[in-house]
């Protein structure tokens, strides 16, 4: 290949690669997941300071509840035919630039007991909210779409947006990017259990598994004689905690069918002996030297 057909590559290459990574949606994701049961908690938390959010009143209706649990099965079943929800609770929390709003409920048919191991299907932790999820006439699903951007779009003057805080993009792109924004999208939590930091308690018996993506960042600065900078973040993460020592696969958990603080107190059985067994090899006292001269050296005359 010639120095011409090089540098073309080279170029090719660098248009092919993108420059920044694109921003994942971002939602935090806490579930409990114990041998009879599933639990989870599904929160989006939301800060700004470009506006003042609005005032949502802190009313949930019969009606909310139902269409979020709807909106919730239906993305279990795109996730996992025979899975199901069961809506608990909605709590919401909002000033003028915090938005809280958490939904909590129980997966139904997650569990499979098959020997002495039961089988966990975690394919609800990755699910994606499509439509909107209305709560007292806010679409907090819809949030950069219904809200962010028409806010964005309004501002009469000039303005910088960068991803992730610091990467100067365009304002179609950076309006573009907070209109498509839905945080209840759990792409970022797919990736497999398996690759997730993994903590095995010996005194509780619990098992820790957790992952922290990216949180969705974008800097807004609102350019004039005084620049000033703002931030949207919304806040990503996921912590799933097990019964027992708990067996992370690519989509579920193996727990054991026993009582998970028996399997803790074996495990620290095996901690405790092999602690023993480093002391007994290596706590060997070296014996003490007689005391006045050392050996080999004659006394002055």
């Amino acid at each position: 290949m010639g120095r011409l057909g090089a540098l073309a590559l080279a170029i090719i290459l660098l248009i092919a690669i993108p420059l920044n990574p694109p921003l994942a949606d971002a939602a935090i994701l806490e579930a409990r997941v114990a041998r009879s049961s599933v639990s989870v908690s599904l929160a989006l938390v939301a800060y700004q300071n470009f506006t003042a959010f609005p005032e949502v009143p802190h009313r949930i209706s019969e009606s909310d509840a139902a269409k979020a649990e709807a909106a919730l099965n239906a993305a279990l079943a795109d996730a996992s035919p025979g899975l199901s929800a069961e809506l608990r609770a909605i709590e919401m929390r909002s000033d003028a630039n915090w938005m809280n709003l958490t939904l909590k409920f129980e997966v139904r048919g997650a569990l499979e007991k098959r020997g002495s191991l039961i089988k966990v299907d975690c394919s609800w932790r990755s699910i994606s909210l499509r439509g909107p999820v209305v709560i007292s006439g806010f679409d907090f699903n819809g949030i950069g779409k219904s809200f962010l951007r028409p806010s964005l779009e309004a501002y009469k003057g000039h303005l910088g947006f960068y991803e992730n805080g610091t990467i100067l993009v365009t304002k179609e792109r950076g309006l573009n990017v907070i209109g498509n924004f839905t945080p209840f999208d759990l792409a970022a939590f797919r990736k497999p259990l398996d690759s997730w930091r993994i903590r095995y308690g010996l005194r509780d018996g619990l098992t820790a598994i957790e992952l922290d993506p990216p949180d969705f960042v974008m800097r807004v600065d609102k350019i004039g004689n005084a620049t000033t900078s703002h931030i949207i973040r919304f806040i990503s993460s996921a912590r799933i905690i097990a019964d027992g020592m708990a067996n992370p696969g690519v989509d579920g958990i193996s727990l054991a069918a026993g009582d998970g603080l028996s399997e803790a107190a074996m495990a620290l059985s095996l901690v405790l002996l092999a602690a023993l067994c480093i002391c007994l090899r290596g706590g060997a006292v070296p014996k003490a030297r007689p005391k006045g001269r050392p050996k080999g050296r004659p006394a002055r005359a």
